[in-house]
């Protein structure tokens, strides 16, 4: 049976565990393992369909979201769709944003556990969105830091988000 995801779900798992899962398929790339060509774009002028596909031995799947102009509708704005390849079956769906925000922080959190050096003990952070958070999420599940430094060009923004995380 075919389970389907939303944001909250997405949230409750442990983000070790997504660190690892991107750990995994990181290293299948390195060695020809995957599958994962560019992105396919449909345009419609005020803005565009766009489509993501990939996978490895076990699963295959793909990712489409928009860009057309308006207000966002975060909890809606993604879709994903997997395949268990054994068997032939659309095992899960995934509808928001969060899976692809944590996705995109555990690639940062494995860039600096690989290249950053093992003593570092000051961590930048340059923007207060979305992607800050998973990123400063991601670095600090690979490094234990002393200081963490904040950049944003909205000072209120920069103190929320210093304050929430």
């Amino acid at each position: 049976m075919t389970r389907i995801y939303t944001d909250a779900d997405i949230e409750r798992v442990p983000f070790r565990i997504v660190l690892e899962a991107v750990r995994k398929f990181v290293l299948e790339d390195y060695e020809g393992k995957t599958v994962a060509p560019p992105r396919h774009i449909v345009e419609f002028g005020d803005g565009a369909l766009c489509f993501t596909t990939g996978g490895n031995a076990s699963f295959a799947g793909f990712r489409a979201y928009e860009t057309f102009s308006g207000p966002v509708l975060a909890h809606e704005n993604q879709l994903v769709a997997l395949w268990d390849r054994a068997s032939r079956r659309l095992s899960a769906i995934a509808i928001g944003e969060r899976l692809g925000a944590l996705r995109t922080g555990a690639l940062g959190g494995i860039a600096i556990d690989r290249m950053a050096a093992l003593d570092a003990s000051v961590l930048a952070v340059i923007g207060t969105g979305l992607q800050a958070e998973t990123q400063l999420i991601a670095a600090t599940e690979v490094r234990k830091f002393s200081d963490v430094r904040v950049f944003s060009r909205n000072a209120p923004n920069c103190a929320a988000f210093a304050a929430r995380m």
